[in-house]
Formats: structure tokens, sequence, C-alpha cells
């Protein structure tokens, strides 16, 4: 009997185990992929990965397994790992459609890489196009593709994007002029305008959550904003809602927001709390402070804290809850030096009252810009308190307005130009010492429901602006202080019943006259209206006619024809 050699015994013993290795290894990265496949379909992509990663430790340079993680990859949205898998398809298997149409995707579909993906994508499938054979059943495909790329190559070529041919400082200056929720806009019109947006610094300065804002932002997105915006660059913060401001609040801390200037919050008791612990950090630059406060403790002295944190603003509103007596700190009771502050605008609703607004003006005696409601209160007795004082409103809460920051803090001249006393105000010697020493400066008079019967003033060539709603005076001292007024270009006389034909000519004679209402003036005819029209249709922005019956419909007619929308009228029978 012939007997086998040792060599051979050996070499088939060694082809036996290397064969059987290779199925054992063919099983198991199959195993992988069916279990990774079946993770996929549960949108397990955590899972998925992990199995088809295991796969390719066997077969690493397996097609399948490699196209099936970079697609578990850009569902996980990591763009450089999915990137990086249709690179290894395409140089492994460079025949192969999958790897061409996997990178041609992700060029054209996931914002990862440079704008110009799309020509990137084209030459991707032109190169698949070459290579692939016919036989493949993707070639199609990948042709289709191709052809698409290439129509929206030749649109993109025919295309002018401002963002390639303006210069840097020129898209500086249109997106400076922009509000907050404009430029948020911008940013989806395009890849490219995308990343200018979030790159440049103007872009997060101004965080006005407000201004066109038609649902509250939430706190992730709020989050994403203030991480774009490393802090240091924003300088204004506009948010009224007082669910999510304890969460700005701690934003505008945690990324350290110390050169904030404007500040605007909706309170409540608990962000009123949160505001005086966060100020003292991000205060040391705040200008302008606007805050409505409701539900706020008495024995909380806010604003003395609030001044105290912040000591280079100049711009204050606080609008307290009507039940809400705000208080200071006496320090001279104490003994210690009352430390003045740079305030100069003060914009404060709330009940308080004279004694208070004389203790505030202890702490801000450069305070020129004074808007607040006392009823009862007497302006002779607060200007002296005030000796640098500007602008004086003491409107009540019907007269609410929100503040105008625009306002010039140093006027050409000292002295009163705008003085506003309502009916609740005690008009006890009101001309004697107030509207007397201050009309030589004075360019605003409001005095609604003035029950004043004679008009003693001097003559001005300052003002211009006079509003005399629901007053007392008759029609010869009405003219009379018309006649004294040449400059007016505001003139408000609704509801005056001395206003007649004769005092309509009057204001016919003011050659600046830009304003008119006489609403509900019931002596004035169609004849005056005429007048007035005819000697002011090209100067006049507004007239006012609401229910002033005796204007025949004629003269309305006449008067819409010249005037055209700058006419304000209600017919008495009702028509517009």
């Amino acid at each position: 009997m012939k007997k086998r050699s040792i060599a051979s015994t050996s070499n088939s013993t060694t082809e036996q185990r290397k064969n059987k290795k290779q199925a054992s290894q063919r099983a198991s990265w199959e195993y992988y992929m069916e279990d990774g496949k079946e993770a996929f379909k549960t949108k397990d992509y955590t899972r998925a990965a992990e199995y088809f990663t295991s796969g390719l430790t066997l077969e690493p340079n397996q097609l399948i397994l490699l196209d099936f993680r970079a697609a578990t990859n850009e569902h996980l949205k990591q763009w450089p790992a999915a990137y990086q898998d249709a690179k290894t398809m395409i140089q492994q298997h460079p025949t192969a459609a999958k790897g061409y149409l996997r990178m041609g995707k992700l060029l054209t579909d996931r914002p990862f890489l440079s704008p110009s993906n799309n020509l990137t994508a084209l030459k991707v499938y032109r190169k698949g196009c070459r290579l692939v054979s016919s036989t493949d059943p993707l070639s199609s495909l990948l042709n289709t593709l191709k052809e698409k790329m290439e129509t929206r190559a030749a649109m993109l070529k025919n295309t002018r994007d401002p963002m390639n041919i303006l210069p840097y400082d020129v898209l500086d200056l249109i997106f400076f002029h922009l509000p907050f929720h404009r430029r948020l806009a911008c940013m989806l019109v395009s890849k490219t305008w995308h990343q200018f947006c979030v790159s440049w610094n103007g872009m997060w300065r101004d965080l006005d959550f407000k201004t066109g804002a038609r649902r509250n932002v939430s706190r992730r997105v709020m989050a994403q904003y203030f991480k774009y915006a490393h802090g240091n660059h924003v300088r204004k913060f506009v948010l009224e809602d007082p669910q999510t401001a304890p969460h700005a609040l701690n934003l505008l801390h945690q990324y350290n927001c110390l050169y904030l200037k404007h500040l605007t919050l909706e309170c409540d008791e608990i962000v009123c709390a949160r505001l005086l612990e966060v100020l003292p950090h991000i205060g040391g630059h705040l200008t302008h402070i606007h805050l409505d406060l409701q539900l706020m403790r008495d024995d909380v002295p806010f604003v003395q804290g609030l001044l105290e944190a912040c000591p280079k603003v100049t711009h204050l509103y606080a609008g307290f809850a009507p039940l809400f007596r705000p208080r200071l700190l006496d320090t001279q009771s104490k003994g210690d030096p009352v430390v003045t502050h740079p305030l100069q605008h003060l914009y404060i609703y709330g009940n308080h009252d004279i004694e208070w607004l004389q203790q505030f003006a202890a702490i801000c005696p450069h305070l020129t810009h004074l808007i607040t409601n006392i009823d009862g209160c007497r302006p002779g007795d607060l200007l002296p308190s005030f000796p640098e004082l500007q602008v004086l409103n003491l409107a009540g809460h019907l007269s609410y307005a929100r503040p105008d920051w625009d306002l010039p803090s140093t006027p050409a001249q000292p002295g009163l130009r705008e003085l506003f006393v309502p009916s609740t105000a005690d008009w006890t010697g009101v001309t004697e010492a107030v509207i007397l020493p201050s009309l030589p400066t004075l360019q605003v008079l409001r005095l609604p429901w003035c029950p004043l019967h004679d008009w003693d003033a001097p003559a001005s060539d300052l003002l211009l602006e006079l509003d005399m709603c629901h007053g007392q005076l008759s029609e010869g001292e009405l003219m009379g202080a018309l006649a004294l007024y040449p400059n007016l270009q505001h003139v408000n006389l609704a509801y005056h019943p001395a206003v007649t034909d004769d005092v309509v000519h009057a204001l016919a004679k003011l050659k600046q006259l830009r304003f008119l209402d006489i609403s509900n003036c019931w002596e004035v005819t169609g004849y005056g209206v005429r007048a007035l029209v005819d000697q002011h249709a090209s100067t006049l922005t507004s007239l006012v006619i609401e229910n002033c019956h005796n204007v025949s419909p004629d003269a309305i007619e006449y008067c819409r024809s010249l005037l055209g929308r700058r006419l304000f009228c209600t017919f008495s029978f009702g028509r517009r």
C-alpha cells in the first residue's frame, strides 16, 4: 500500500483550515449586516452603526457594509464619517455606482462642506458615468442625476448672488440696518447667506425677540443664538415673555454678556429677584433698561438696587403694577452720604407720590426727562426738585406711552421743552409757576381738559405743538392764544366747544401748520374747512374732522379731492 507524503498531507490540511476560516468570516460579516439592517429599519441608528462597524472589521472593503454605514452616519448627522465611507467606496470599488451615488447625495443634501457642493457633486457624477459599466443596475440612475446636476449648474451660472458680488463692507452696512427678525429670515435664503449671517459679528448684537415675532422663542433656540453670539457681541436684548425670562438671564450670565447696553424684559417677582442677582455681573455698561414689573412686594427696594448695580444707566423705564409702591432706601437717616446717579430719562408708573419723586431727585439730580403718573400733583412743587428737567409728562395711566429712546439728552438751550399736564393734576398756580417761566423755551405744550378760562401767557416763536382738547377757553381767548404762537405745526382742539369757523380761519393763518384735529367740534361748517384746505392743501400731513356734523358731505368730498388719504373724517350719517 502506497503511503502519502507528510508534505502533501500538511498542505491539504492548511487549505482546508483557510477555506473554513474564510467561510466563517463570510458568515460572520453577513450576520452583522443582517443585524444592522434590522436595527436600521427600526431607526436605531446607533446600534446599526455598531453592527456595520463590526462587520467591516472582518471585511474592511465590503461595498455593501460601507454603503449601509455611510447611510447610518448620515442619519446620525455624522457628516465627516459618512463622507469618508463614501470616499472609501469610490477608492476600493471605482467601477461600482453605489459609491458615486452616495458621495453625490452627501454633497447636495448636507451642508457640511463648502458652498460649491453642487459643482463638486457634478464632478463626482461625471467621473462615475465614465468608469461605471452600463451593465451596472444603478448606471441609469447615475446618468439621470448627472443630467439634473448639469441643468442646476447651468442655472446657477446665470444667477448673480449679492453675497458673491458685493464687498464685505457694503454687506455689513446693509445687514446693519435690518432688524433681528429680518436677519434671521436672511439665514434661510441659501447656505452662503446662512454662513455669512452666522459668522457676521453684527448679527448677534441686537437679540430682539419682540419686534416681528409671531410667537415666543423657545429655550433651545435662544440657547443656540447665544452660542453663536459668543456673549461679548451682544449689545441689546429684548424679551417680553416672563416664562422664559429667568432662562434668558441665566444665558446672559453664562455667556458673559458684559457689554450689554440695552435690556428689555417683562418681569414678575421671580424674574426681578433673579435680575438683581445677575445685574452686578452684566450691568456694568447698561445704559437703557426697560422693565414691565408685575406682582412685586412693596418692601423690595428694587429701584435702589437696580441703580446701584448699573452705574452707567441713563434711561430707565419701570412700569409697575398699579398697587405697587416703589421704595427707596433712605441713606440720609443712616448718616451715609447720598450717592448720585447719572440717570437722565425716567419713565415710571406705579403707586408713588411727589415725596417719593423728591427723594428720587436727591439720588438723580441730573434728570432731564420725567414721565410719570401722580394724581393730584402740583407741577409747581415738582419742578424745583429737578433743576435740569427738559421734559415733564404727568399723564396718568390713560395716557400710558412707550418711551422714546431717541430723544436728545442735551438740548440747544436749558429749560423745559415739553410739558404735559393732565386733568388729574392740581392746576393751582400752573400758569404762574410753570407755564409762564417755561414758555420762552417750550416747544410742546399739552393741556388736555384744561380748566383755565383765561389765557395770560406771553407770545413765543418756539412753540410748535399745542394740545388743548376738551378745553374751556372762550372763542376770543382761543383765537388770541393761536395768534401768539405763529409757528405752530401740530394743533389738537378736539371736543373743544369754542372752535368755530372763525377759529378755523385763525388756524389757516398758521403758515407752518402740519397736523390739525378738530373732531367733534359741532360749530365748524364746510365753509371754514374749505378755507383751511385751500390755504394748506400742500402742507397738511393730517386733518382730522371726525363727527363734525355741520360739515356737509360736499365739503368733505372737496377736501378729500385735495388731501386724499391725509383726511380723516366720518360723515354724520356714518359713511367713511
